[in-house]
């Protein structure tokens, strides 16, 4: 009776993914292991085909790609690359799919268990390194590992390389860029804050 189905878009995306000792943890604690960062998101609406992409995107992809669904302009000030074209299975998509695909991606998260903590993940093609400095760095390929079980740094330095590289060259942008660093912000607390984040597993 709504006509959603003709003038709706629906976009389910969760935040983060749930750990279950896949690295010998449980709950979603600071790392960038895949069974974390991998996350759903899924597109319904008007001119969108019913398929799979099998390809890295980010969440920086959600806003162009929902502005470009609504036909509305995309800022230039906005990151991230508008996946509408794929969605609707348009004459360039083939194209966008390639552009995409080569792209690499980055995520960072601060340990909110371990003050002072850092991990960062670059990830390119099926490619994926974790830097942390709390740990030795980890390189994995979801070719053949996509349980992130095999550690295959060592064996592949020219590959590591090039992504420690990559990392290098976003991390001094990050650190600079006023719009991307990151900014400290006082929040109180009370009882009910504190059950709810224990709850969800924020605090311990």
């Amino acid at each position: 009776q709504l006509a959603l189905d003709t003038n709706t878009i629906f976009i389910l995306l969760s935040d983060h993914g749930e750990e279950f000792m896949d690295h010998g943890q449980i709950y979603h604690k600071g790392t960038l292991h895949d069974e974390l960062n991998r996350i759903l998101c899924v597109f319904r609406g008007p001119n969108i085909h019913p398929q799979t992409i099998n390809t890295n995107i980010s969440g920086i992809d959600v806003l162009p790609t929902l502005l470009d669904l609504l036909n509305q302009p995309v800022p230039d000030t906005i990151r991230g690359e508008s996946l509408a074209p794929l969605l609707r299975k348009e004459e360039g998509a083939p194209i966008l799919q390639t552009a995409v695909e080569a792209r690499t991606l980055f995520a960072h998260r601060m340990d909110n268990h371990n003050i002072g903590r850092e991990y960062w993940a670059v990830i390119k093609n099926y490619w994926k390194l974790i830097e942390s400095n709390s740990h030795a760095p980890k390189l994995y390929n979801h070719q053949k590992d996509i349980g992130e079980q095999d550690n295959i740094f060592s064996a592949n330095p020219d590959i590591a390389k090039t992504l420690q590289n990559e990392l290098s060259g976003f991390q001094a942008k990050f650190n600079t860029d006023n719009k991307t660093a990151a900014q400290k912000v006082d929040v109180f607390v009370d009882d009910a804050l504190k059950e709810e984040l224990e709850s969800l597993g924020y605090l311990e």
